[in-house]
């Protein structure tokens, strides 16, 4: 666990109206796996800050 490196994640990735409850998971070890959960689901990651992947990783992934 690196709380600075996924602090630096959540103010850049999540959207601003989640932020502090998201700090607020990181730094209690008994709610870090609904951060976790949370993240997996990815909705609330601010959209605009990531760029599309081409190609079809399905293809590539199965080689």
């Amino acid at each position: 666990m690196n709380i600075d490196l996924e602090s630096a994640f959540i103010n850049e990735y999540v959207v601003k109206n989640k932020r502090q409850r998201y700090l607020g998971f990181i730094t209690l070890p008994k709610r870090r796996k609904t951060f976790l959960e949370m993240l997996y689901h990815g909705r609330d990651l601010d959209k605009g800050r990531f760029e599309a992947v081409g190609g079809n990783y399905e293809i590539e992934i199965g080689k």
